[in-house]
C-alpha cells in the first residue's frame, strides 16, 4: 500500500480480478490510494468496493477524475463520496453495477457540473428528489442509461417524466434508457394459464415527456444488470446469487 500511495505521478490505474466472479479491493484502500495521486484522471476497478473501515482519517481526493468504472460498487455512497471531491469541473463517465447502501445521490452530487455520460446498473438507482432537484439541472449531461434492478411502483420513472415536463430541465440530455421489465409472464395452471405483458407505471408518461423535448427514451436491456461493459464475469457472479451463494 505504502508503495502505491507514493506513485504520485499516476495518471491512469485498473484493477482487474482473475476468473473469479468475486474479488475484494475495499473501500478503505480505494479511498486511501485514490486521496494520494493527486493527478489520477482514469479509474477502473473490478473488486468489490465496500468495507467496515473508518475511512473519516483519509482526506478528500483532490484529483480530478475524467472517467470512473466499478464492476462491483458495494460501498456506503455517503462515505465513497468523498473520493469525487475534486473533480467537479472533470468527471464526465462514470460507470458502475450497484449493490451499496442508502441512495448513490451521495456520489452523483459532486459531478453534476461536469458529468455527461451516465451508466448506472444493479440495485440502486437516483432517488426521486435528487432527480427532481439537482440530476435534471446537470448541464452537461448527455445519457442516461438506467439498467439495473426493476423500478418498483416506477417512483424512477415517474420522477423522469415529471423532470422533463419542466421546459429548463436536462439542457443537454439527448439519451435516456430507464428500468423496467420486457416481455410477458405467466399466471395460474393448466388450461388456466394466462400470459401478461409486463406494466411499466409511468413508462408512457415518460417517452411522451421526452418526445417532446426532443430525448430519446426506451426501456433498458436488463442483459447488462449484472455487468458493466466489458466485464463478462457479471455473469458469473449473478448465477453465484441465484443458486444461494449471497
Amino acid at each position: 500500500m505504502v508503495a502505491l500511495c507514493s506513485l504520485k505521478s499516476l495518471e491512469n490505474f485498473s484493477h482487474h480480478a482473475t476468473t473469479s466472479a468475486r474479488t475484494d479491493f475495499g473501500q478503505y484502500s480505494l479511498m486511501k490510494l485514490v486521496s494520494s495521486w493527486p493527478n489520477l484522471r482514469t479509474l477502473y476497478l473490478a473488486g468489490d468496493t465496500n468495507g467496515s473501515e473508518d475511512c473519516s482519517t483519509i482526506p478528500p481526493a483532490t484529483c480530478a477524475l475524467e472517467s470512473v468504472t466499478f464492476e462491483r460498487c458495494m460501498s456506503n455512497f455517503e462515505k465513497l463520496a468523498p473520493m469525487f471531491a475534486g473533480s467537479a469541473k472533470s468527471l464526465k463517465s462514470f460507470e458502475a453495477w450497484t449493490m451499496g447502501f442508502k441512495e448513490i445521490d451521495a456520489v452523483l452530487r459532486n459531478v453534476l457540473p461536469s458529468i455527461e455520460s451516465l451508466h448506472i446498473g444493479g440495485c440502486n438507482h437516483p432517488s426521486r428528489d435528487f432527480i427532481l432537484s439537482e440530476l435534471s439541472n446537470a448541464p452537461r449531461l448527455q445519457s442516461i442509461d438506467l439498467n439495473g434492478d426493476t423500478d418498483t411502483g416506477g417512483t424512477t420513472r415517474k420522477a423522469f417524466a415529471e423532470a422533463l415536463t419542466r421546459e429548463d430541465s436536462f439542457p443537454a440530455l439527448r439519451w435516456l434508457s430507464y428500468p423496467g421489465e420486457r416481455g410477458t409472464y405467466k399466471t395460474g395452471r393448466g388450461r388456466n394459464v394466462r400470459v401478461h405483458e409486463y406494466e411499466n407505471v409511468g413508462a408512457k408518461e415518460l417517452e411522451e415527456a421526452a418526445k417532446k423535448k426532443g430525448v430519446r427514451a426506451e426501456l433498458a436491456w436488463r442483459d447488462l444488470e449484472y455487468k458493466v461493459k466489458g466485464a463478462q464475469r457479471r455473469a458469473g457472479f449473478a448465477a453465484m446469487g441465484r443458486r444461494g451463494y449471497w
